[in-house]
């Protein structure tokens, strides 16, 4: 009986303790889930729709990772060809680690990571092309290489959040 006590005290306290607060962005076109110690930025002057920007997690943390949303009038294209298209053109420029399609919340969506080394800083990338109608949607995910590993899943959950209407 005690250890069943010990269990069922151990699993709420640890179901408690990783508990994150979040706040939701939406329109009429998308929602996105994220953590509230992300900045929320409209990303008018960017050029984005929305930014979301970490704080330094180290004084060696010099650039400040982010998930950004970027929408762009597309015409109709076949899905698979508009991948094998993005796919090539970022291998023009960056080392391609994985690129596949994957389903998010019922569409269809072509995920990128890629690196590339700009400005001096070796960073790494997960893009995320989302296509409805006559619209793209472009997530990603910017981060310097070495801290990449401290930012995913955190990130990576708010990329996956991210829902077409």
């Amino acid at each position: 009986m005690k250890i069943r006590f010990n269990l069922v005290a151990l699993f709420l306290f640890l179901s408690c303790s990783h508990h994150i607060e979040t706040n939701k962005f939406e329109t009429n076109e998308f929602s996105i889930i994220y953590p509230e110690k992300l900045v929320f930025n409209d990303g008018n002057e960017e050029g984005a729709v929305f930014i979301l920007k970490s704080t330094p997690t180290s004084p060696d943390d010099v650039f400040i990772e982010n998930i950004n949303l970027v929408t762009q009038e597309v015409n109709e294209v076949e899905f698979v060809e508009f991948a094998n298209q993005t796919v090539s053109k970022i291998e023009g420029f960056a080392e391609v680690e994985k690129s596949e399609i994957i389903n998010i919340n019922t569409i269809n969506c072509l995920r990128i990571v890629f690196s590339m080394k700009q400005n001096n800083l070796d960073l790494k990338f997960i893009q995320h092309y989302l296509i409805k109608g006559n619209k793209m949607y472009l997530l990603t995910f910017s981060s310097e290489s070495k801290f990449y590993n401290d930012y995913y899943e955190e990130m990576n959950n708010v990329l996956m959040s991210f829902k077409l209407k």
